[in-house]
């Protein structure tokens, strides 16, 4: 496949995968919101029905306490409503009052309690006639005129305690009821039973304060009771669900003051969402406020997101994988095909030479001495010149089968240095390249063969890519326990950005076929692969001068 192409197609591969991880991710997060709008919904619904439920409960109670006022005994009033007052906790005061001689009890002049006296000035208004007795669809909020708002708060435990002695006391339900409507017929006196009854119940705020009065009116007489407000709220406490650790539930009165708290308070903890319904006309003034945390799915959609990312991140990995494995395969490819055509041409030139000089030669006509002996260098230096080839290809192939075999032994690095020059002379000589040797003494423990074969791809290199420097200098020098051998030239050296891969097998710093010098690649990289299995190395930069390059080569034999 063309490398191009698999570029492309990746590219596509991978603008496909990205899109399709996007929607998902936005996908989940618009579940996310519609979960938690149907949630805030299903709250909303919660405190509807909690509402009305204490609506219910409010009616239901002053039902309960207007019925059995209606079922007083007219004869016996006064006595029948103080001995209700006594036994129901519901029922703070009980009062009589008269269109035409006004308030009959509690009787102003009755001094022995405090709370009949205040009783009588809280609702002064409305027993002066001032204002008009309201019937249960005539029904408004009331404030009692010229006076102060009072400040109070009632704490939630104390309510509770209340609430436990009303339902130890006093509990509203279908038998007590079913067992007042059947006396109700005894109490009324057959001189009443034919008077038109009216009955009503008055919200009344008096020092900011929410009072209730439940009236009856029989002919000109009106009586009724104010209800116990403590006793009354703790019963529509008990309607209160058991909150859950994210809700909470708070009755609010008339003064924006808690009442009664269900659940923990949410009100300084982050993502708290709160709702607010009014129990008027129930109980004017009053309010239930719902507070909740709605449960997060952002570490759900972080976890798919967190998937997602990873699987694209997997995929797009192995995408650059197998481009990176298709690319490289590609180049091997391309390089193979190069080291061919290159050992092809290295092998026809000096063949060529071979062969016209050998037939020259073999003419049989009179040639000087001294171009028959050129003749014979030129095919003695061609013959070597096509060993080395040989032998490059060979080691290449049996270190990349990993078949190389080593022979270590002890000799003289200062001697073996002077036979490869000598077994060079002919070469170096042609390329007219001066040699300087500078090595001490060295007995060292390593393998002839190879010590042989880098050099010898060195100098062939030095004769090739730098004999306009006309010098080739081997330096030997110990440091510590190393031994250290530096080929240095004055050629024109190489670019810095292609030193790092000069040892790269069938790398050409120039692979033009039409150089003056060709190579196949392979050399630097065998001296590099033959020194590295015998922990050895080798590494080259340019000369600080700027002229010419410097191969170091670190031996880590034993030596005497």
């Amino acid at each position: 496949m063309n490398i191009k192409k698999l570029y492309i197609y990746s590219a596509l591969t991978v603008i496909a995968i990205t899109a399709l991880s996007v929607f998902s991710i936005r996908a989940i997060r618009m579940e996310e919101d519609f979960l938690r709008h149907q949630e805030q919904l299903n709250k909303e619904r919660e405190l509807t029905i909690l509402t009305e439920q204490v609506k219910l409960y409010a009616e239901t109670t002053r039902q309960d306490v207007l019925l059995g006022l209606q079922n007083i005994n007219f004869n016996t009033m006064e006595n029948d409503l103080i001995r209700r007052q006594n036994k129901d906790p519901l029922i703070r005061n009980v009062f009589i009052w008269n269109d035409q001689k006004g308030l009959s009890y509690p009787r102003d002049f009755f001094r022995g309690s405090r709370e009949k006296l205040e009783f009588i000035n809280r609702y002064k208004a409305l027993l002066e006639g001032k204002i008009k007795w309201q019937k249960d669809n005539e029904i408004q909020v009331i404030k009692a005129p010229n006076k102060k708002a009072a400040q109070y708060k009632i704490v939630s435990n104390a309510l509770e305690d209340v609430s436990q002695s009303i339902s130890e006391r006093y509990v509203l339900n279908d038998n007590a009821l079913q067992q007042r409507g059947q006396v109700q017929s005894y109490y009324q006196s057959p001189d009443t039973q034919n008077i038109k009854m009216e009955s009503g119940w008055i919200p009344w705020f008096d020092g900011n304060r929410l009072y209730q009065l439940i009236w009856v009116r029989r002919g000109s007489t009106v009586y009724g009771a104010e209800i116990e407000q403590m006793n009354f709220i703790a019963t529509l406490i008990t309607s209160f669900p058991k909150m859950s650790e994210n809700t909470s539930c708070k009755l609010i009165n008339g003064s924006n003051e808690v009442f009664h708290q269900a659940g923990k308070s949410l009100s300084k903890k982050k993502n708290t969402h709160k709702f607010v319904n009014s129990l008027a006309p129930a109980l004017p003034h009053w309010e239930i406020q719902y507070e909740f945390i709605l449960p997060s799915h952002n570490k759900r959609v972080s976890s798919s997101s967190l998937i997602l990312i990873l699987l694209l991140i997997f995929i797009v990995g192995g995408i650059f994988m197998l481009i990176f494995q298709t690319r490289k395969s590609y180049i091997d490819a391309l390089q193979k095909s190069n080291f061919v055509s290159n050992v092809s041409h290295e092998l026809k030139t000096p063949l060529t030479s071979i062969r016209m000089y050998a037939e020259l030669l073999a003419a049989k006509k009179e040639i000087p001495s001294d171009k028959q002996e050129k003749y014979v260098s030129v095919i003695i230096n061609e013959s070597q010149r096509l060993t080395r080839l040989v032998n490059n290809v060979l080691n290449f192939s049996r270190l990349d089968r990993g078949q190389h075999k080593y022979s270590f032994q002890m000799l003289r690095l200062d001697k073996l240095l002077e036979e490869i020059i000598d077994s060079q002379q002919m070469i170096l000589q042609l390329s007219e390249i001066e040699t300087i040797i500078s090595c001490p003494e060295i007995e060292i423990e390593t393998d002839r063969d190879v010590i042989e074969q880098v050099l010898i791809n060195l100098i062939d290199n030095t004769c090739k890519y730098a004999a306009e420097g006309k010098s080739l200098e081997i330096l030997v020098a110990q440091e510590s326990s190393k031994t250290i051998i530096e080929i240095l030239d004055k050629g024109p050296g190489i670019p810095e950005k292609k030193l790092k891969h000069i040892f790269t097998k069938f790398y050409q710093a120039d692979s033009s076929l039409t150089d003056k010098a060709e190579g196949v690649g392979l050399g630097l990289s065998i001296c590099q692969q033959l020194l590295s299995a015998m922990n050895a190395s080798i590494r080259c930069q340019n000369r600080q001068n700027g002229t010419g390059t410097s191969f170091k080569i670190e031996l880590n034999g034993r030596t005497k």
